[in-house]
């Protein structure tokens, strides 16, 4: 099939070079004439496992192009995924804007396609009613749906660092069409997918992110509290998560119940603040949703109190940071609870060191270049008084300090997977603490050093 995919973010950029793996011809579109640039060398300007081979063999196999040219992405495809962005405002409400503007340039396009019945499907995450208010759009260029036109939701659940294997072995297909025919040709787009697709109504589709990301993000403040109190009991709170998590019938699947610093990212904080909005605007209580929130907020801090603690024992102000993502294996730093931690550090006089093994400062750029103005983050904003991420990029990039330097600051703090070769050589002088369960350091007595959790 002919498809495009407009946008070519995090979620477009993985869709549109899985969709070329399954066969389709497809063409990529965005704004950033530097990303059309690199996708059309082979080069893709977010780093994720499996992403650059796929899109090197499509271009290779002459089944992928991009493109700043949205009327020629859109005359030659059948079918456009919309893949752009739908950020928080400050009060929680989704800003669908960029969805509104794609609408409006490919009802422009489809002119010369009238009769053509094309599909366009909403693959960002949106709140329920949008894809009925994007009809207008289409409406008021005197086109007509289901005829001219038809508005589908097909959300993604793509979690960075896995995003590739999870396209083609994702937990299930959702799509919400009220056209058959339609419907079942979305479908045929993933017909090679060994996964249950479920044809529901739009809004059920719209609808299903927000549940399940605010699902996640309440396992991990569950995990997280929990943890806390095992601290208290001295206990060992991983041996007590891993047998909760082996009972698959009832507690479900153990990926999120790992004690942390806190959940961040793009998409839990937005999504867990949209669907809160969404409750107040109808009026209900939501007091359960309203605590995740609250939950996160005090276990980043506390955090942050324990590191502080641990390098004022030390005497020294200087702390090294190893990893500043918002998660191990991906080099996006949208909503990381890390970022805090640094500001905050630097604010109170430490001398902070920061390394990444995958962020560097060419992703520091290609963040501030993907974006027009300001940059609004709902989980730093909540933690920390300031209106745009781009001002604390700026601070992050004038911490970034290589390996050797980070490691030998008394206190370190381990924000991602770091070779145990290393924690190996490191002195009794010093302070591990570990933010993330996930980190794998398979025996902590082999290691010289003080060992600190954050849980």
């Amino acid at each position: 099939m002919k498809v495009s995919v407009i946008g070519l973010g995090y979620v477009g950029c993985v869709t549109a070079a899985c969709l070329a793996r399954l066969g389709h011809e497809v063409i990529g579109y965005d704004i950033n004439s530097r990303k059309i640039s690199k996708f059309n060398k082979g080069e893709t300007p977010i780093e994720e496992p499996q992403l650059k081979e796929l899109l090197v063999e499509a271009i290779k196999n002459k089944n992928f192009a991009a493109s700043l040219d949205a009327n020629w992405a859109v005359y030659n495809s059948e079918i456009s995924f919309i893949c752009v962005r739908t950020p928080s405002g400050s009060d929680g409400k989704m800003d669908i804007s960029a969805i509104e503007e794609v609408c409006d340039r490919i009802s422009d396009s489809l002119s010369s396609k009238k009769g053509s019945k094309y599909i366009i499907v909403v693959r960002s995450t949106i709140p329920p009613g949008t894809i009925d208010g994007l009809k207008s759009i289409f409406l008021k260029k005197k086109l007509i749906e289901n005829k001219d036109f038809i508005l589908a939701s097909n959300p993604e659940f793509l979690r960075e660092g896995t995003a590739v294997k999870d396209f083609f072995e994702p937990p299930y297909i959702v799509i919400g069409c009220d056209d058959v025919q339609s419907r079942e040709k979305i479908a045929l787009l993933y017909s090679k997918i060994n996964a249950e697709v479920y044809m529901v109504s739009v809004k059920t589709a719209e609808m299903i992110k927000f549940i399940n990301n605010s699902w996640h993000a309440l396992e991990i403040g569950f995990v997280n509290e929990v943890s806390s109190i095992c601290r208290k009991l001295n206990m060992n709170s991983m041996e007590l998560i891993k047998l909760f998590s082996s009972d698959t019938k009832l507690n479900l699947s153990d990926y999120y119940l790992k004690p942390n610093i806190g959940y961040g990212g793009s998409c839990l904080p937005k999504d867990l603040a949209a669907l809160k909005k969404l409750g107040k605007d109808l009026k209900v209580d939501c007091n359960i949703l309203d605590s995740i929130s609250k939950s996160n907020l005090n276990q980043i801090k506390r955090s942050y109190k324990i590191i502080t603690e641990e390098a004022d024992n030390s005497k020294s102000r200087e702390v090294g940071i190893f990893g500043v993502s918002f998660k191990p294996g991906t080099d996006d730093l949208r909503g990381s609870p890390i970022i805090y931690v640094i500001e905050k550090l630097k604010s109170e006089g430490y001398n902070v060191k920061v390394y990444d093994p995958i962020v560097k400062k060419e992703q520091i750029e290609n963040i501030r270049n993907s974006y027009k103005e300001v940059i609004y983050d709902p989980l730093l904003s909540e933690l920390m008084e300031f209106k745009n991420l781009k001002d604390l990029l700026d601070s992050i990039e004038s911490s970034l300090s290589s390996l050797d330097e980070v490691i030998k600051c008394k206190t370190l703090v381990i924000n991602a997977k770091l070779d145990e070769k290393i924690f190996e050589k490191l002195d009794k002088g010093q302070t591990i603490i570990n933010m993330r369960a996930i980190i794998g350091i398979s025996n902590i007595n082999k290691i010289k050093a003080k060992y600190k959790e954050v849980w």
